[in-house]
């Protein structure tokens, strides 16, 4: 009689412990899956901070590029003001022509 009782107890006591280590083994495929997932988060937000870099440095240089020509596009720009009025005394001066004829 106390054999059985003994093994009853064991068996439960099995039980408990084996329903324990399913739970915990749950438990850490879980942790392992969110794990995977936050590193291939990382992963991709690295690739992307790098891409980012790169579009960057770019258009960092094509912005310097345009900065070493703002002198000279000022220079045309600067021009083009005196050009416009001598076009529009022209047109006037045609016009003034054109009505005295």
């Amino acid at each position: 009689m106390a054999l059985a009782r003994y093994s009853q107890k064991a068996h439960a006591r099995w039980k408990s412990v084996e329903m324990k280590h399913a739970t915990a083994a749950q438990s850490l495929s879980r942790e392992r899956k969110q794990r995977k997932q936050l590193q291939d988060e990382l992963s991709r937000a690295r690739l992307q901070t790098i891409d980012d870099a790169a579009a960057l440095a770019k258009s960092q240089t094509a912005v310097k590029k345009w900065e070493q020509r703002m002198p000279v596009i000022n220079g045309l720009m600067a021009g083009i003001k005196p050009m416009t009025e001598c076009v529009c005394q022209l047109e006037i001066s045609r016009h003034g022509l054109a009505d005295s004829l």
